[in-house]
């Protein structure tokens, strides 16, 4: 038990070393969740542009084709 409890100290250095791998954790889950929150509102506006070009046949003010 006290090699483990030596490792955790990290020769008076942990809490400097577990304060950054949690920070470090903490991003990348902050990331994780903003990404999929960004990816769902885009599916969603995906889908109401297509229900709506379903239903009035619209097309979008982009679409530049030429003959």
């Amino acid at each position: 038990m006290t090699n483990f409890n030596e490792f955790l100290h990290m020769g008076g250095y942990g809490f400097y070393v577990w304060t950054c791998y949690a920070l470090t954790l903490l991003i990348f889950l902050g990331l994780i969740v903003a990404v999929r929150i960004e990816h769902r509102k885009i599916v969603r506006q995906l889908l109401r542009l297509r229900k709506r070009e379903q239903l009035h046949g619209d097309k979008s003010p982009h679409d530049h084709k030429t003959v």
